[in-house]
């Protein structure tokens, strides 16, 4: 039976069933006696809506780390939006996404399938988040350092 549910969970998402998926993930706690590990941290701000988020890229997850902030409301409107909206309106009733005067915080790390769906979660509309996500420090974006990976491998 073990055998068959490993089975299944691996091919169901590959058919678009992600319904046994989690998506939250536990905070990362770095000790003091721990070496820092490699993992890659990106930010997002939206100066016009004075919002902050940060995410990490780990075993190939996007994963937008707790206290970060998301718009209190989706603000989008038109065409593909409607799947982003129904996502946000979901973390909101879920808790993970709780009001915080005039934002939402994340109240913990939340791993979503792609780096757009998570700039369009923060920012509340449809968001392009291989541009809107930099590498953390610096003015990289996210597609600037992914090219530069693919780059490195050939």
């Amino acid at each position: 039976m073990e055998a068959f549910l490993g089975y299944l969970f691996m091919v169901l998402p590959a058919l678009g069933v992600y319904m046994f998926d989690r998506k939250t993930r536990p905070t990362i706690m770095q000790s003091a006696t721990e070496p820092e590990t490699s993992t890659l941290r990106f930010t997002l701000t939206n100066r016009k809506q004075s919002l902050s988020a940060s995410a990490i890229l780990q075993d190939g997850e996007f994963i937008v780390e707790a206290g970060s902030q998301a718009r209190l409301q989706w603000e989008g409107q038109g065409g593909n939006e409607t799947g982003y909206a129904t996502l946000h309106e979901e973390l909101r009733k879920s808790g993970v996404l709780k009001a915080s005067g005039d934002h939402c915080r994340f109240t913990q790390n939340y791993a979503f399938r792609s780096t757009s769906a998570a700039a369009a979660v923060v920012n509340g509309r449809s968001s392009n988040g291989t541009v809107e996500w930099r590498l953390d420090g610096s003015d990289t974006t996210y597609k600037e350092w992914e090219a530069a990976q693919l780059a490195l491998t050939r």
